[in-house]
């Protein structure tokens, strides 16, 4: 497994912003799966919050993660 690192002075809700930003762009592009999510975020060169490649599991994981659905509420205006 390749490992690449992210910086780590980003916040996990930074991160978690970064990441969904780029699974709108993955999923615009015609990513429909986690898999399909993955190799694009793979692909792109982002790397999961761990340093490591996406798989199919981390994306689900991160999906469902408080991080991420704080960041979704962000992204879409609603601060809450």
């Amino acid at each position: 497994m390749t490992e690449t690192r992210r910086p780590t002075m980003q916040s996990d809700q930074e991160f978690a912003m970064d990441a969904l930003r780029q699974i709108a762009d993955a999923r615009i592009e015609g990513a429909q799966t986690p898999d399909d999510i993955a190799e694009a975020l793979n692909r792109s060169g982002f790397p999961a919050q761990n340093g490591h490649q996406w798989t199919a599991e981390a994306v689900l994981g991160f999906l469902a993660s408080r991080d991420a659905q704080q960041a979704q509420r962000a992204l879409d205006g609603d601060g809450r």
